[in-house]
């Protein structure tokens, strides 16, 4: 049995066993040679260590939907709840972190509670039942007539680019405004102000352009060759990078590469395991190229084969350690999260109350529609992370405090528990529809960017999520809302 999955199954003992055993060597093997006093840290991120292991081998071994959402929670939660805190709390590692905290502590309490969030989102995704379909939901693009909606939204989203383009001084216009971006920070230099709403139609191209692809390929013979497959994969990846990577935005190609993967897979063929470590091992590369571009610019990649390149680089942006600052910034939230938990526990800082959940769902509005919108979370974690508490427009943390981090925030340290509650339902929801509605129906079509919040709940504040839900969803619904459909009648009961 899993203890989130419904499948009615008993406990798997041994696998149970076996996950503890290994997780509980290996916090053994790594803190050896540790001098850390507060020994019982360890007791709840082995727990979480060993509950995620447990989940994710019952999750291939009772070979379940590796790119559900629930699935993808699983493998990043064991990177969050387990890898990133065990590694932080050994290392002493906690940057940005102001000094004389007691990370180590504050690791251990945040810990306790992410075991009791772990059964609350067990809970929250037991707790869905979906039992009816709605016909826009279940309908079926019909391929023969949905040339024209198509080709109109990828010329749109074409013409947006070249729009980008011309503001910024053409190709070479866009590598400099990242480049200039770079000798500055955020705060001061922010050379595409005002071009977020054209973002959301120019990065939309290569996302719209991939569901094109797969539907006008899925009942294609030769498409299931890994060969059309590995070229896709590169045809796609240089579109994405033209099409919003060259500009910094790392986490854009991402996650229209696992939005291709996922219609690939759900569509036309299923990868297989070595694939999907292949396909993982070029991931690594991709992150470790990328943040030396995202840091460096084009010179930056030359840190690839030159370790002086990439220390200066690094050392350029104030990054000490750059391989753990790597691992604890991309996969985890545990400093920040931590020392939110201290604050409030101590009560050094007032709750908002939902103030920052409504500013963010607000933020992906554009500035010509709302031009004064509600400061997000940035004002609260500001003032919770600088003592001189001078939030300003040119002054504020550009730290993401994670779903978890902004719920205690807002509704204080019990409070923020409900946070776990309700992604398990949100994550339910998610997993239960597309289980229930057709592999190829419109759902199932942009499934994928739900599937993603997984992730994002974990790692991103509210006004990132609003963001990322508008940005990737609002062009590809259009086009899908003028396609021709074929209605089905078909109505299937959830049976997980």
């Amino acid at each position: 049995m899993s203890f989130i999955r419904s499948d009615n199954k008993p406990i798997n003992g041994l696998l149970l066993n076996l996950s503890f055993f290994i997780i509980a060597a290996i916090v053994c093997i790594k803190s050896m040679d540790t001098s850390i006093e507060n020994i019982w840290v360890f007791i709840p991120i082995t727990l979480l260590g060993a509950l995620f292991l447990y989940e994710n081998l019952y999750t291939l071994n009772n070979r379940h939907n590796v790119f559900s959402a629930l699935s993808l929670f699983l493998v990043f939660g064991f990177l969050f709840f387990f890898v990133v805190p065990l590694n932080q709390v050994i290392w002493d590692y906690w940057p940005s972190i102001p000094p004389d905290a007691d990370m180590v502590h504050w690791a251990g309490v945040w810990s306790i509670l992410c075991v009791v969030g772990f059964f609350l989102f067990a809970l929250g995704y037991k707790l869905v039942k979906v039992t009816n379909q709605t016909k826009a939901f279940s309908s079926l693009i019909n391929t023969k007539k949905m040339h024209k909606p198509f080709l109109i939204g990828l010329a749109i989203c074409l013409l947006a680019q070249v729009i980008v383009l011309i503001k910024l001084g053409g190709i070479s216009g866009y590598l400099n405004a990242y480049e200039m971006r770079l000798e500055g920070s955020i705060q001061s230099f922010n050379p595409y102000k005002g071009l977020g709403f054209l973002f959301t139609f120019s990065e939309s191209f290569p996302n719209l352009l991939a569901i094109y692809i797969i539907l006008l390929i899925k009942d294609a013979p030769w498409a299931r060759t890994y060969k059309v497959l590995f070229i896709l994969i590169v045809f796609l990846f240089v579109t994405n990078m033209l099409f919003g990577g060259l500009r910094g935005s790392r986490s854009t190609t991402i996650w229209s590469m696992f939005w291709f993967l996922v219609l690939y897979q759900n569509n036309i063929k299923q990868l297989s395991l070595k694939m999907l470590t292949g396909l993982a091992f070029g991931f690594l590369i991709f992150m470790t190229t990328y943040s030396l571009f995202k840091f460096g610019g084009i010179e930056g990649i030359q840190g690839i084969w030159d370790p002086e390149v990439k220390a200066e680089v690094y050392k350029h942006k104030y990054i000490a350690d750059a391989d753990k600052f790597a691992l604890v910034r991309d996969s985890g939230r545990t400093d920040v999260q931590a020392y939110i938990l201290k604050t409030y526990w101590n009560d050094e800082y007032p709750k908002s109350y939902g103030r920052t959940l409504f500013a963010g769902a607000l933020s992906f509005v554009p500035s010509f529609i709302i031009p004064n919108k509600p400061y997000t979370a940035v004002k609260e974690k500001t003032g919770i992370f600088r003592s001189d508490l001078s939030f300003s427009s040119t002054n504020y943390t550009t730290l993401l405090a994670g779903g978890y981090g902004e719920f205690v925030i807002n509704f204080g340290i019990i409070g923020g528990l409900s946070f776990f509650l309700l992604i398990g339902i949100a994550i339910g929801y998610v997993d239960k529809f597309s289980n229930k509605l057709g592999k190829s129906s419109t759902y199932n079509l942009i499934a994928p960017v739900l599937v993603l919040l997984s992730i994002q709940f974990l790692m991103s504040d509210s006004n990132v999520i609003s963001q990322f839900l508008f940005r990737f969803l609002t062009v590809p619904l259009i086009v899908l809302f003028f396609c021709p459909k074929l209605i089905t009648s078909t109505t299937k009961n959830i049976t997980k």
